[in-house]
């Protein structure tokens, strides 16, 4: 997992909660913060050429789905779904771009959604909550354009970073979603419905996740 400076945020302030959700809505709640990351990496793969982005969208939709129906991979399955992910991961090989560090951090939260199924621990889904934040913070000091939007080297950026508004939103939908996942445990005939929503609500939210912006390919 990524190391974010300073503290945490979403999600990983909420460990012991998640702990104590069924798997499939630990699950759930890893795959909504994946979802948000899908428009990124479609971003990279479209820039690229690398025709990838429908292999994430459909590796993604088979974790839903799982959740949906509330199993968990066999051994085989979880083997054969992790090497297919490992290969979307865009290496040093891989064709440079603005977008290749956001495109890595969302397969390895697409790893982390996938690992709660199989692991069934809180950790994995506060990793890939994690990996959100990592994403946000990657796009405000990486080079888009001609200089990033928050430079490492000036005073008080990290305590800017915090303070961004696309960290504070993503900190608010990852607690409204642990909230809707708690309240739907108090009424076991609503899990389904509630699972569908996070997946829907999540789609939408991946267009205004990060600004998706067609700057110049490196």
């Amino acid at each position: 997992m990524n190391p974010i400076p300073q503290s945490k945020r979403g999600l990983e302030l909420y460990h012991a909660e998640i702990d104590r959700l069924p798997t499939d809505l630990k699950a759930a709640l890893a795959a909504a913060c994946t979802q948000r990351q899908a428009e990124v990496y479609r971003a990279y793969a479209r820039r690229t050429g690398t025709g990838a982005s429908a292999a994430f969208n459909n590796l993604l939709d088979a974790i839903w789905e799982m959740i949906r129906r509330r199993q968990s991979h066999s051994a085989k399955e979880h083997m054969e779904w992790e090497s297919r992910a490992e290969r979307l991961y865009p290496g040093h090989a891989a064709k440079p771009d603005v977008y290749r560090g956001r495109a890595r951090i969302a397969v390895l939260a697409l790893l982390h959604s996938n690992n709660v199924l199989w692991t069934h621990k809180a950790q994995d889904t506060c990793s890939a909550a994690h990996e959100t934040f990592m994403s946000i913070y990657n796009t405000l000091t990486g080079p888009i354009g001609e200089k990033p939007q928050i430079d490492l080297n000036e005073p008080n950026a990290i305590e800017r970073i915090f303070a961004h508004p696309l960290i504070a939103a993503e900190h608010r939908r990852q607690e409204r979603d642990l909230y809707e996942v708690q309240q739907a445990l108090l009424r076991p005939n609503t899990i389904p419905a509630v699972v569908d929503e996070l997946r829907r609500r999540s789609v939408v939210e991946a267009r205004d996740f990060v600004p998706i912006i067609e700057a110049q390919r490196m």
